[in-house]
């Protein structure tokens, strides 16, 4: 596999273990709503800059070179075409093919938010509106838009609320606390968060990993709000019932979160519900827990890549791999009766205990008459002296050149 593909796969495995060992300390460790969200987000940072150290590494394969003798004596002519595609590549494809969709559906729901903007209605605010605007984020607008089914905010430099006409049916004590959760969030400025959490997902939209902490985060970040919002207007019950009034209206088309829906309403009334006095010895041990699980969870994970690391001939430090059982392929009877001759070239990681893996065709010469399939199995029966680094056996990238020439 080339170095991107085998970057990718490691460092997957990396957030894959950091994430469960995250999330299974989280589910024994209470933390107030705020302090999950923390948390999550340094499972997520922690998860992420795994990369930087650039524990593993694929550098310029050692060339090995074997002559394969011809069975009989045959007049034959050469034939060598290269093969267009590995495993290693179609991972790739399918990765940077994933990403461009998921940022291409992004820009689409960004656009679908600029005309949003522009066609909102300015009519006027309610008195309840009005006055909570005024109280928490005078800059941030309230428009009605009957193209939005439930109340978003959006924008950073210029933040905009938008509420569905059916709000205004609501109880004045629902339309004040819609509106404060809404001010709130973009008084956090939460809505470039959740581009950038957009964003991610889209560059690791195949990762359940990644998916799972980016759903903690927006469940905590509601519940914060959540949160704040009863603590300052005193009406848990009330602001609960409006929490159910609009979980059964459709999800929001557009890039942003929004008020109610059913995804996280379970977990937002269970939290709201259990009122804990959160004594601060008690948060501060949790916290430490939590940070030594993170702790450990990342130094496995390091230690993971570093164990998968793979060298070449550029560290000064390596002992080269040495082949002490190298059997020659043979032509087959379809290759000799077509009269091939010509080179396969393919790339391996001689392992620590000698043998080959990884075997990839980076040239084929024949993949019809069975030449490329004799290379290959041919070269899963190497076995080498391995690589060494202070006297340690490594893994070490090889290229091998197979050529099957008369004689």
């Amino acid at each position: 596999m080339n170095a991107l593909a085998i970057a990718l796969a490691i460092f997957s495995a990396q957030i894959g273990l950091v994430v469960t060992l995250a999330s299974v300390s989280a589910a024994v460790v209470s933390l107030p709503p705020a302090a999950r969200l923390r948390y999550w987000r340094l499972v997520l940072a922690s998860s992420l800059l795994l990369i930087v150290p650039a524990t593993f590494r694929v550098p310029a394969p050692i060339p090995v070179v074997l002559d394969v003798p011809r069975a009989v004596s045959l007049a034959v002519t050469g034939t060598s075409t290269a093969l267009p595609w590995t495993l290693s590549s179609a991972i790739v494809f399918i990765w940077l093919t994933g990403m461009v969709a998921r940022l291409g559906w992004l820009l689409v729901g960004l656009g679908a938010l600029r005309r949003l903007r522009h066609s909102a209605n300015a009519s006027p605010a309610t008195r309840v509106l009005g006055l909570m605007t005024g109280a928490r984020s005078p800059d941030a607008p309230i428009r009605w838009h009957p193209g939005v089914t439930h109340p978003v905010s959006f924008g950073l430099y210029r933040p905009l609320i938008l509420l569905p006409p059916y709000v205004r049916t609501l109880p004045a004590e629902s339309q004040a606390a819609i509106v404060h959760h809404e001010q709130l969030h973009v008084t956090r400025r939460d809505w470039p968060w959740h581009i950038a959490e957009e964003v991610l997902l889209a560059v690791w939209w195949f990762h359940p990993a990644i998916w799972w902490v980016v759903d903690r985060i927006r469940l905590n970040r509601e519940q914060t709000i959540d949160e704040l919002v009863v603590t300052h207007s005193q009406q848990r019950r009330g602001y609960m019932e409006t929490l159910l009034r609009l979980a059964d209206e459709p999800r929001p088309a557009v890039v942003t979160s929004s008020f109610g829906g059913r995804r996280h309403l379970l977990s937002r009334m269970r939290a709201l519900s259990s009122r804990t006095e959160w004594q601060p010895r008690r948060v501060l041990g949790a916290k430490l827990a939590l940070g030594f699980v993170l702790l450990v969870s990342v130094s496995a994970a390091c230690t993971l890549a570093v164990q998968d690391r793979i060298y070449g001939p550029d560290d000064a430090s390596i002992t080269l791999p040495s082949a002490t059982t190298s059997p020659s392929p043979q032509y087959t009877a379809a290759a000799l009766e077509m009269g091939l001759e010509g080179v396969v070239r393919l790339t391996g990681v001689v392992r620590s205990d000698g043998t080959v893996s990884d075997i990839q065709i980076v040239e084929s010469l024949d993949a019809t008459y069975g030449l490329d399939d004799q290379a290959r199995a041919t070269l899963t029966e190497w076995r080498f002296e391995p690589g060494r680094r202070n006297g340690t056996p490594v893994p070490v990238q090889v290229d091998f050149e197979f050529r099957f020439l008369p004689r």
